[in-house]
């Protein structure tokens, strides 16, 4: 964890909490605010957090030992005469509000925009990145793929940053001259309080489908629905599909202005080139869509790009509302028909085939519409190569199973991200899945547990105007086996090839 070396007084840190003194007292200063023994530095203040797999009140000594002088906790814990201690009801919350604090919450200083929903997060930040940056207003994003801010870019091990991450990222930003930020905001990091203490300007919400429950996520869909609808109690304006039927529970939520989007007029499936333009040229399967007159291109394919594509503009379009309309609309046209985001509809073309698709589609409702929308741009089979990851409800490697039955003509089931489940267990669930689907359309389906080895298959055996998907990963540039990481990515897998 970066230190700032930011001398702040104890009292100031601890602004907006609530605290009981166990021991010692806050007339002190500190540099630094740590919640992993690892990176605690002389003089900081450690914050015990209750994790899925540890518990930090257990490691309070080794803290202390690494120099903290200040031991926030929920459980009372013993700690040496010297180091002060102070009680809070909640740790996460805690964390996040010192941290806010404690970079004097540049927060506020930035149009704040969240994202949440099941899918669309990643291309709708992007969107919206885009679009600013090209109307004058420098951008940063914080998001699955990356965090990226000026020439600034690194890659995020969760959706939604630890709640410091999130604060150290702001105040670098700010002082990088950024004027926005847009951020996908998880359920997890919702849940976990990483984005408390966070007043965004504008709240996005896409969609809810069956994701995320299971152990070490949510115990319950109604829980994970509960937990999107949180970000829009710390929202202005709250921006929500109003055709996605949990979008009501998300409106109740809301404690500013709602604005509702949906699906546009003149919705086509095109192939769109570099100038926003059907014909000849450089084409990618795109989309089409009116809007007060105005038609739109976007550069991915599939209804759910124009959803994405819409709840992108509504934001922008109030943003840039004191700008000249007609230059609004040109700037929005531009970006949109030149996205191309890491493993979100990536198109890479190949001779003889109509093309190779890869995207981040890991559960059910995002692969049925993958697989819908690529068939619309080719005359030839899908092929549809793709596995589940492991940790994860079984119920979800049934039902991708079943979509790749009901949309794909051939089928290669791979390994995904097993983490610590059996790689070919997982395989043998989706195999049931595509066995027991009902409106089969598949003519036949391989498995192939390395998924270098199935991608490659893939290639091999497609025929002129196919076009293969492959999904799951998307962006991730590794598989995750047993605790370890090892290289793989998809699209090195396919330009290698």
């Amino acid at each position: 964890m970066d230190a700032c070396n930011r001398k702040i007084k104890l009292e100031r840190l601890l602004e907006g909490i609530d605290y009981n003194i166990i021991q010692g007292g806050t007339d002190r200063e500190t540099g630094s605010i740590h919640y992993n023994t690892k990176d605690v530095m002389p003089g900081g203040v450690f914050v015990c957090i209750k994790g899925f797999h540890t518990d930090s009140h257990k490691l309070v000594k080794e803290a202390v030992y690494n120099g903290a002088t200040v031991i926030v906790c929920e459980d009372i814990v013993d700690v040496t005469l010297g180091v002060t201690l102070l009680q809070v009801a909640d740790t996460r919350k805690a964390l996040a509000k010192m941290s806010s604090n404690y970079f004097d919450n540049p927060a506020k200083d930035m149009i704040m925009i969240g994202v949440t929903g099941t899918k669309g997060k990643t291309t709708i930040t992007y969107m919206i990145r885009g679009i600013l940056s090209a109307a004058g207003i420098q951008t940063g994003i914080i998001g699955s793929i990356e965090t990226s801010y000026g020439i600034i870019s690194k890659q995020n091990e969760n959706t939604t940053p630890e709640s410091y991450e999130i604060w150290k990222t702001l105040y670098d930003m700010k002082n990088a001259g950024m004027k926005a930020v847009v951020m996908e905001v998880s359920s997890q990091g919702l849940m976990l309080e990483r984005v408390y203490a966070i007043h965004f300007d504008y709240g996005i919400f896409t969609n809810i489908s069956h994701d995320h429950i299971g152990k070490n996520e949510h115990e319950s869909l109604n829980e994970y629905i509960k937990c999107k609808a949180r970000l829009f109690e710390q929202c202005d304006f709250s921006v929500i599909n109003k055709d996605d039927m949990y979008s009501g529970i998300m409106a109740n939520s809301a404690r500013g202005r709602v604005i509702y989007y949906g699906m546009p007029s003149g919705v086509e499936y095109v192939m769109v080139n570099k100038d926003g333009k059907t014909g000849e040229g450089d084409m990618v399967p795109g989309m089409s869509f009116v809007i007060d007159g105005f038609k739109y291109m976007v550069s991915l394919g599939g209804v759910y790009s124009v959803y994405n594509a819409v709840a992108a503009k509504t934001v922008c379009d109030s943003i840039l509302f004191m700008d000249e309309k007609e230059t609004v609309n040109n700037i929005e046209l531009e970006v949109l028909s030149n996205l191309n985001i890491s493993g979100r509809m990536e198109y890479i073309k190949r001779k003889g085939l109509a093309g190779i698709i890869i995207d981040y589609a890991h559960n059910a409702l995002a692969l049925s519409q993958v697989l819908k929308a690529v068939r619309r741009y080719t005359d030839g089979n899908v092929v549809c190569v793709f596995g589940c990851g492991g940790n994860r409800s079984k119920l979800r490697r049934y039902e991708m199973g079943q979509a790749a039955a009901k949309y794909s003509d051939y089928i290669i089931v791979t390994s995904d991200n097993p983490r610590y489940d059996d790689a070919v267990l997982i395989m043998e669930d989706i195999e049931k899945g595509i066995l027991m689907a009902e409106n089969k359309r598949y003519k036949a389906y391989k498995m192939i547990e390395e998924r270098k080895t199935a991608v490659e298959y893939a290639l091999s055996n497609s025929k002129e105007n196919d076009i293969i998907v492959v999904a799951g990963k998307g962006h991730e540039k590794y598989q995750e086996i047993r605790g370890r990481k090892y290289n793989l990515c998809d699209r090195d897998i396919v330009e290698n090839y």
